[in-house]
Parts: C-alpha cells; sequence; structure tokens
C-alpha cells in the first residue's frame, strides 16, 4: 500500500473519530410530537359541524334572494359578493350537508348565477336541487323558470308515491311566489299542431300570444251520479256539499287565474309585439255559463281581442284532439300558455306568481311592467345591505349667451333632457339591462338582445345621459354583429 493511500485513510478516520464526539457531545433534542390523528368518525364529525355553520350563514341570504325575484328588483352586489364567499369557504364540507339544507344552498346559489346573467350555471344548480329535495317548491320553481330560459324543458313534478323507505315527494309551499301545475312543464319548447291558428282568429301578427285555457267546473264532472244509487241519503247529502265544496274552490282558483291574465295585460308594455286572450272549454251546453261567468269578473274587457271569449267550441275541439293537449285537458286548473306564431310552447302553466313574468320578460323585453321603482325608503331591514337611494335628477344646465369678446370654449358639456322621478328609474333599469345582457356569457347575453334593450333606451328617453350610454353600448358591440342587427351610423352617433 503506497504512502498516499494510507494518508487517506487517516485522514478519513480522523473524520469519523471527530464526527462520533461531537454527535456524542450533544445533549438528547425532545423529539417533535406528530399531532394526534382524527379517526375517519371524528373527522366525519368535525366537517359535518362545519355543514351545518356553512348552511346557517347561506339560509341567511334567503329572505333577500326570495324578496328580491318576488318583487323583480336586483339583488344588492353586496349580498352577491358574500354569497360567493361563502360558497368558496364552503365548498369542502357542502357534500355533508343534510338534504334540505343543500337542496337551500343550491337554490340560493342558483338565483345568484341569475342576477349574475350565469343562466346555464343558474339551471344546472337548480336542478341539483330540486334532484337532491323533491319536497322543495322554491327548487321545482328555479330549475323550471331556469330550463325555459335556456331552451330546455323542464323536469315535471315528481310522482313518486311514499313506502316505508321512500318519504312522500309532495311539493311543499316555499318563499318563491309560484304556483305548480302538474303534467304541464313538458309542453314547453314543443310545437302545437294547428294552435298557430289563433293569431289568424285574433288578427294578430306580432311574435307571442298568451293564452289563458280554463274551464268552469260543472257538478256532474266533480262527482259521479252512478256512484250514488245504494248510498243512503244522508250520504249523498254529504256527498252533494262536498262536490258542491270542490266546485266552489275550482271557480275559486278560476277567478285568481282570471285575475292574473288581467294584472299581465294591463301590465303590458309590448302590445304590438304580444297579447293576451282567454279561451274557454266548455263544452256547447255549459259554454253560455262559463261565458257568462267570465263577463260578471269583467275578463272580456282586459282581453285585446273580445272575440276571444267568444271562439265556437267546434273549432276549439278540432285543436282538443290532438294529443298535445292531454296535459291541458287532465290539469285541474287553468292553464297559461304563451306561444309563438309557429305553435311553439314557450311556457305553461299558472298565469299567477313569477314565472310568467320572468319567462315573458326574456321573450319581449320590458313587456311586463312589474315593480321595478326602487322607493327611497325601501330597505332590506337588514344590516348587511345598504339602503338604495333615489337617483338624483340630472342636472340641466341653463344656456348662456355667448359674449362675442370672450374666445369660446373648445369642449361645451352636453346639455340633456330633464326626466320626472319615475322615468329616470325606469330608464336607470333599462340601462342596468342592457349592461347585464353585454356583460353575460350566456344566452342572456346574445348581442341581440343588447341591441333591443339599448335601442329601447334611445327611442324611449332620447337626447338623455342614458341613452347616450346606450350608444356606447352599441359601438361596443363587434362590425359583424352591427351588420347582422342593421344598426345605422345614426344610432351610433
Amino acid at each position: 500500500m503506497s504512502s498516499k493511500m494510507i494518508s487517506y485513510f487517516v485522514v478519513i478516520l480522523l473524520v469519523l473519530g471527530f464526527s462520533l464526539e461531537s454527535f456524542a457531545a450533544r445533549p438528547d433534542r425532545p423529539r417533535r410530537q406528530k399531532p394526534a390523528r382524527l379517526d375517519k368518525n371524528e373527522k366525519r364529525q368535525a366537517l359535518e359541524s362545519q355543514a351545518r355553520e356553512y348552511a346557517t350563514q347561506m339560509q341567511k341570504y334567503y329572505s333577500d334572494i326570495a324578496q328580491a325575484v318576488n318583487n323583480f328588483k336586483p339583488l344588492d352586489p353586496q349580498i352577491l359578493q358574500d354569497i360567493k364567499d361563502i360558497s368558496r369557504e364552503g365548498r369542502k364540507s357542502a357534500k355533508y350537508l343534510d338534504k334540505k339544507d343543500k337542496a337551500n344552498v343550491l337554490v340560493i346559489q342558483a338565483w345568484a348565477n341569475y342576477f349574475e346573467g350565469a343562466l346555464k350555471k343558474a339551471q344546472q344548480r337548480a336542478n341539483r336541487a330540486y334532484a337532491t329535495d323533491p319536497t322543495s317548491t322554491d327548487a321545482y320553481a328555479s330549475q323550471f323558470i331556469f330550463s325555459s330560459l335556456i331552451g330546455k324543458v323542464p323536469r315535471a313534478v315528481s310522482k313518486s308515491k311514499p313506502s316505508r323507505a321512500r318519504p312522500s315527494t309532495e311539493l311543499v309551499k316555499g318563499e318563491l311566489d309560484f304556483y305548480p301545475i302538474k303534467g304541464v312543464s313538458h309542453m314547453i319548447n314543443k310545437r302545437l299542431t294547428g294552435i298557430e291558428k289563433m293569431f289568424e282568429t285574433l288578427n294578430f301578427d306580432g311574435e307571442y300570444i298568451g293564452l289563458l285555457i280554463w274551464k268552469l267546473p260543472d257538478i256532474s264532472t266533480i262527482k259521479d251520479p252512478n256512484s250514488l244509487k245504494e248510498e243512503t241519503m244522508d250520504h249523498v247529502e254529504q256527498l252533494d256539499a262536498r262536490a258542491q265544496r270542490l266546485k266552489e274552490l275550482e271557480i275559486k282558483v278560476i277567478q285568481e287565474e282570471l285575475e292574473a291574465i288581467k294584472n299581465l295585460s294591463s301590465e303590458n308594455n309590448a302590445q304590438t309585439k304580444l297579447k293576451f286572450a282567454t279561451l274557454i272549454q266548455n263544452d256547447t251546453q255549459s259554454f253560455a255559463d262559463a261565458l257568462e261567468f267570465a263577463k260578471n269578473l269583467s275578463v272580456d274587457s282586459l282581453v285585446v281581442n273580445k272575440e276571444a271569449l267568444e271562439i265556437s267550441m267546434p273549432d276549439f275541439k278540432k285543436l282538443e284532439s290532438k294529443s298535445e293537449f292531454a296535459a291541458i285537458k287532465k290539469a285541474n286548473a287553468p292553464v297559461f300558455v304563451v306561444f309563438d306564431p309557429s305553435g311553439v310552447v314557450k311556457y305553461a302553466g299558472s298565469a299567477r306568481g313569477i314565472a310568467p313574468v320572468i319567462i315573458i320578460n326574456s321573450l319581449v323585453p320590458n313587456s311586463i311592467k312589474k315593480a321595478q321603482l326602487v322607493e327611497s325608503e325601501a330597505k332590506l331591514g337588514n344590516k348587511r345591505s345598504a339602503p338604495v337611494a333615489t337617483p338624483k335628477k340630472p342636472k340641466v344646465k341653463a344656456k348662456k349667451i355667448s359674449d362675442p369678446n370672450q374666445p369660446q370654449s373648445q369642449t361645451q358639456m352636453p346639455q340633456y333632457v330633464q326626466l320626472s322621478d319615475t322615468d329616470e328609474i325606469k330608464a336607470q333599469n333599462l340601462l342596468t339591462k342592457a349592461k347585464m345582457y353585454r356583460g353575460s356569457h350566456t344566452r342572456l347575453g346574445s348581442s341581440k338582445r343588447v341591441v333591443e334593450a339599448c335601442r329601447e333606451l334611445i327611442s324611449t328617453y332620447p337626447n338623455t345621459k342614458y341613452a347616450q350610454e346606450a350608444k356606447e353600448i352599441l359601438r361596443s358591440i363587434p362590425a359583424h354583429q352591427r351588420k347582422r342587427y342593421g344598426l345605422t351610423e345614426q344610432e351610433l352617433k
């Protein structure tokens, strides 16, 4: 072995000896304690506790959502942001929510998406909500409305019967102003063969007709006289009283539906594009009674065309024989149907509540004038949302007589027309709608709806700051879309 190799070994031994000596001199270090690991049950209990807290936080906004939707008002932006933040924080524990809490959370999130213009996401969440809790009317109403808005057929009301293993799925009244009618949802977005002749009957060349189809109940349709042959007299009288009570209840529903169609007709702001009528299904014998019933309620005065109440029954029976009418014939309540000239159904259900207004306004923007006026004293009674102040009137500066000895200013402030308080709020709402359409990436935000909203604003409130902002929005539309919808230079100036 060479001297060089020996020196290498010596160095290595010295290093090892020094390392062992220094290690032995070190005091014993305390070992780091690992956190105690929760078992599966404890971990699940912790997440379930977080889920309950998450549901409680979200539930606080349920009444805010319902109030905004029922009153056709926008949702406070701060509430929208709060819902987003809480949803993000509670994402991990969401799967541990019970069915009712999970459905409520999804309904809140769905309407938050709606107010943001994300209709497709709103429809998906509402669908999940109703699948989670088939007894929730709010969940059913949400998926019904959003599906109709994006051109999909809404889900039907669940028909499963209760059993030991499966509870009842009967809808329980919620906070949204919605009236479900079983069996008619599948008609939406389908074509009713032959019903387009109604446009000819009403002498109407517009875009949509809202038709309330109803039938005055008759005592013979409620009870079967053959079933009373062997009954005692007392029992017969009881059945008669029950039948009469059912008849009164059905008439009450018809009165409410006819009152609703009256309100829709009186609030219709687009009679050149939208028309309302009623159609009576009663047979020839009881048709006169039904017509008299309608006249006593002054319904004939609200119909745009009075002759709609006097459509002959043979003509209607041709339509009634179609299979598409099966749902209407089976329904226990009047059915309000909105369809276009080709007979495609855009809405089928009750004339009451939020659904017909929201869907009709999506077809013909601002056609139904509902309570969108924001009053200065309107408060949600919640510290989270600041009260909405009444918009200030635009100040119109008086014209000054120019002094020829003074140099003219290069920039002059534009002078706008002064609007009344009511028109000011209406114009502001129209502008908000136009911005919402433009800012959305869903079907709701198509250029067509942007153009329609802006044109309505410019034509209704010309020479105002709102019309000027509408023109700026139109100028932001791509050139190929401007050409497609026939935007002129005058509209863009």
